[in-house]
């Protein structure tokens, strides 16, 4: 019961780091969202979809040709 407990607190926090990670994002501030994810992550490692987007900007990105 205290593991659900601790989890309903966390929750709100960690939706207020990944919101402040996709506010970084819309500002282009990569390495900020980065470490906001990489947070969200050591509180719950079984974030999937929070894993795959911070893979997703990490990943290195194509040279765009103007």
């Amino acid at each position: 019961m205290i593991n659900i407990h601790r989890t309903l607190e966390l929750e709100p926090a960690l939706r207020a780091i990944c919101g402040f990670a996709q506010i970084c994002l819309s500002l282009g501030d990569t390495d900020s969202a980065l470490f906001a994810f990489d947070a969200a992550l050591r509180v719950n490692p079984h974030l999937e979809a929070v894993r795959e987007r911070s893979t997703n900007c990490s990943a290195p990105r194509a040279a765009t040709l103007h």
